[in-house]
């Protein structure tokens, strides 16, 4: 049963990052619904559920996307083992971990790909997606987790609760 909802999240999620939620831009930086959602349900689920599931969204991401083909995918399958690692064993599972954890992967993922790109000479202005997108990115995303997170817990825990 939660892997059918886990999954109508995921999807939602990608609808979410594709359509509406460059709507709601700050200074150009826009949260990254999807890399989030895969975060807050690592923090939830663990360390190889959390890989299976960046794997999953990752590929949808790099299928769907037209760009090149497998660097959203282990990106997004590394960020989810090392969040669901840090959610399970090292600090414990809440609210504020899963937000700071949001956080710090986020960051981590940004500068990773603006990396990629510099190396990859698809933007040379690397310290312009920094300071301007991937560290306000990273801030909205850790907000965004907050809530995200509080998603994922409910689900979880009505769903042991009755079992």
């Amino acid at each position: 049963m939660t892997g059918w909802i886990t999954t109508g999240i995921f999807i939602i999620s990608y609808i979410l990052q594709t359509t509406l939620i460059y709507k709601i831009a700050l200074f150009g930086a826009v949260p990254n619904i999807v890399l989030t959602v895969v975060i807050c349900y690592s923090v939830t689920a663990g360390r190889e559920r959390g890989a299976i599931a960046g794997l999953a969204a990752g590929f949808a991401v790099d299928l769907l996307s037209g760009g090149g083909f497998g660097f959203q995918t282990l990106m997004f399958m590394y960020v989810g083992a090392m969040a669901g690692m840090f959610g399970s064993s090292i600090f414990g599972k809440n609210a504020l971990t899963a937000t700071v954890i949001t956080g710090i992967l986020s960051l981590g993922y940004g500068i990773i790909t603006a990396i990629a790109f510099y190396v990859t000479k698809q933007d040379r202005n690397i310290g312009y997606i920094l300071l301007r997108q991937e560290f306000p990115s990273a801030l909205y995303n850790s907000v965004a987790g907050f809530f995200i997170y509080m998603l994922f817990d409910n689900i979880y825990r009505g769903f042991y609760r009755r079992n």
